[in-house]
């Protein structure tokens, strides 16, 4: 029942192809064992195990003799080397299921023909070419990619577009408008997720024709598919009136003449009431509380300037008495205060520095997470900062000027530096939809932003991962945004009412983390077709679900060893809840035969 994979020993880019690959084992919660060589005796296949291999398409008769006809072979064609090839706006092929509607574009793929296509490869050219291919003969399996998934995902993933580009606007980002996916509406597709759950659903496939079970790590702790991370970015303070009047102003500009009216309205009832709406915290942490939703406030940190006030950057003082008491507030109660860095901060270490400094001394407490103030990014340098700085995790990497997935990936990933070659220590959680997005560069109206938000997290939640939302603090009606948190309201109502696993960035980060330290030791299958898996925690985990697929589980009951867990069963799986884990703790999960 063990994976082994084998990556071209020869091949220069071969720590890149096995981050993606360690990438796609961890996300989906499998152990997969690595070869270093085909020579004789370097493997011990069993005969129900899988073996994956990464090579030179001249290389597929080698592999199938090292096979032995003993064990089923997924042959990938190794394509890796393009990827520093293609440039900035590479051609895309589609790969179309057969008999079915789906079709997913890829980047890489080898032109070939073969027999028993499953899917089949269409250029922009229009050739058509074999995609994937899929044979049983004699009851071995073999399974041949003619496309590179592999190195496509690697492609989005480390952001070669943008290291080919060059493209930047004032800020220094890259931004949607510039990437080749907007003209082919990929843009709010996390087409990398696509990707592996396609190689995935070929591996699931594989142990069912085999009559097979397959255990794996579910991705939350409720079961869901989809994760939820809820941030908001508190740019807007003190003086806060001044903003809107330039809220106002940006509406007459619009010509938003009645919105305009109604603003200059709201500002001076504000005013006479003595109130500053821009504290708008008790609202949205009791709108979150109605679903027991936590969520991360990031706050800038610094001394504001007349300069920095009028470029929007620190536009307050965080040892003011009051902003102060609200922090200290959030440390004491639910929630996350992260810190909101500043303009410059994401090329300068000292600046970023004093910022955590600062705001830790208000918090009392370490900072976990961070975003970076109008997303400006200086890849990678920035987090190598963060890095240094001990944060851990990111969330800054999306764009300003639309939602989607910049990286193509909707998991918490730690970025890999491909001019280091090497992967960085930093978990990113990408920010995915951003209200101010839909405002500033897209001018969508309410039902439309509403309506392409929803279409994410579904796209999202088809595939499994992770969206991160940002939703400003100052998005109120004293502020111009008129029905803003109508619509948050109702997004809340939405994850809610889907079951997704909703938190902060510490949550969400925490628990991935946690997730990676429960560790398969060994999986094992008698002749007798009775099966067992052993696992151990390297740390403390409260609630984590395995996910068993078996179709002849009706004839099966499963037995746990030094773990205490309950069973829920779902159409396609079985759920098997684990609590309670202790560091270091050992357990075994059973699939024993009902007779035996």
């Amino acid at each position: 029942m063990r994976i082994w994979l084998y990556i071209d020993s020869s091949s220069k880019y071969k720590s890149r192809i096995k981050y993606v690959f360690d990438l796609f084992f961890s996300i989906f919660g499998l152990n997969c064992n690595y070869l270093e060589s085909l020579k004789k005796g370097e493997s011990a296949f069993e005969e129900d195990d899988l073996f994956i291999a990464y090579d030179k398409p001249e290389n597929l008769p080698s592999l199938k003799i090292f096979c032995e006809g003993k064990v089923d072979l997924f042959f990938l064609v190794d394509l890796f080397s393009q990827v520093f090839e293609i440039g900035s706006n590479p051609s895309l092929k589609q790969l179309k299921k057969k008999d079915s509607d789906f079709t997913i574009p890829v980047i890489f793929a080898y032109p070939a023909s073969g027999e028993s296509e499953i899917y089949s490869m269409e250029t922009e050219d229009g050739e058509n070419f074999s995609g994937i291919t899929w044979k049983e003969e004699k009851g071995i399996i073999e399974a041949v990619f003619f496309v590179d998934i592999f190195a496509s995902s690697f492609y989005f993933i480390s952001l070669q577009e943008e290291i080919h580009s060059g493209k930047k606007d004032k800020h220094k980002r890259f931004k949607a408008e510039f990437s080749f996916r907007g003209d082919k509406n990929l843009i709010d597709y996390p087409i990398v997720n696509c990707y592996f759950k396609l190689f995935y659903d070929l591996i699931r496939k594989r142990y069912s024709n085999r009559n097979l079970p397959l255990l794996r790590k579910s991705f939350w702790p409720n079961g869901s598919s989809l994760a939820v991370v809820l941030t908001h970015d508190v740019d807007i303070l003190e003086k806060w009136f001044l903003y809107s009047l330039y809220r106002a102003f940006q509406l007459l500009l619009r010509g938003k003449i009645g919105f305009f009216f109604l603003l200059l309205k709201n500002i001076f009832k504000s005013i006479l009431a003595g109130e500053n709406p821009a504290y708008s915290f008790e609202l949205i942490k009791n709108m979150e509380r109605q679903f027991d939703f936590d969520s991360t406030f990031f706050f800038l940190a610094g001394k504001p300037s007349l300069k920095s006030f009028l470029n929007t950057d620190i536009t307050y003082d965080i040892t003011n008495p009051r902003i102060k008491t609200v922090v200290e507030d959030f440390e004491s109660n639910s929630g996350e205060v992260g810190l909101h860095g500043s303009y410059h901060s994401a090329f300068d270490q000292g600046k970023m520095q004093e910022e955590k400094k600062l705001l830790e001394s208000i918090c009392g407490d370490s900072l976990k997470g961070i975003r970076q103030h109008f997303l400006r990014f200086d890849l990678p340098n920035t987090w190598y900062i963060q890095k240094k700085l001990n944060f851990s995790y990111d969330c800054s990497l999306g764009y300003p000027d639309a939602s989607g997935f910049r990286s193509g990936l909707a998991f918490p990933f730690y970025p890999y530096d491909d001019s280091r070659d090497k992967l960085i220590e930093i978990l990113e959680l990408n920010t995915n939809i951003m209200d101010q997005t839909y405002v500033k560069y897209q001018d969508k109206s309410l039902q439309n932003m509403e309506k392409n938000i929803l279409k994410i997290l579904d796209t999202t939640e088809d595939c499994g991962g992770h969206v991160t939302l940002i939703w400003h603090t100052n998005v109120l009606d004293q502020f111009g945004f008129f029905g803003f948190m109508d619509v948050y309201q109702r997004i809340l109502e939405y994850i809610h009412r889907k079951r997704f696993f909703v938190g902060s960035g510490e949550a969400i980060a925490g628990w991935w983390i946690k997730r990676g330290n429960l560790i398969l030791r060994s999986s094992f299958c008698s002749g007798d077709k009775n099966f067992f898996w052993e696992y151990v925690s390297k740390s403390h985990i409260e609630k984590i679900i395995l996910e068993l697929n078996y179709t002849s589980m009706d004839h099966y009951r499963i037995r746990g060893e030094g773990v205490e867990f309950k069973i829920e069963k779902r159409k396609d799986s079985v759920l098997i809840q684990l609590y309670d884990l202790k560091p270091e703790q050992s357990f075994k999960i059973f699939l024993q035969k009902k007779d035996g």
